[in-house]
């Protein structure tokens, strides 16, 4: 496999990955919304853990998703011969980077909220 394809299919594997991350991450704070009110301190602590734990593994996953990003236009800066169904333009690459970032950044808000929620 060639640097490129290698790196389209890292790129495309963390988009696989947050999918289903961020799908789960919709059906617990759904969860919250839907019995925060009812739950006990344990219940509580246990669900504020959960989310923790969500909130870190998806921020690492774009972190991740950046950098495979940064790899693409990387190597589309520099490969002379790119396929044309590879061949995609730097300022797609840098937009799908940029909004990437902005999820990051929304997940930490979220994060802060969720902790101002159960504190």
């Amino acid at each position: 496999m060639n640097r490129l394809e290698l790196a389209w299919s890292t790129y495309e594997f963390y988009t696989l990955e947050i999918t289903e991350h961020e799908l789960a991450h919709v059906q617990l704070i759904k969860e919250i919304n839907q019995t925060f009110p009812k739950l006990t301190l344990s219940e509580r602590r246990s669900i504020k853990s959960k989310y923790t734990q969500q909130h870190g593994a998806l921020c690492t996953l774009y972190k991740k998703h950046i950098d495979s990003i940064s790899d693409l236009i990387e190597l589309h800066k520099s490969l002379v011969d790119i396929p044309p169904e590879r061949d995609v333009s730097l300022d797609s690459l840098q937009s799908l980077k940029n909004v990437t970032y902005t999820l990051l950044e929304e997940m930490n808000v979220y994060k802060k909220e969720i902790d101002e929620l159960f504190s």
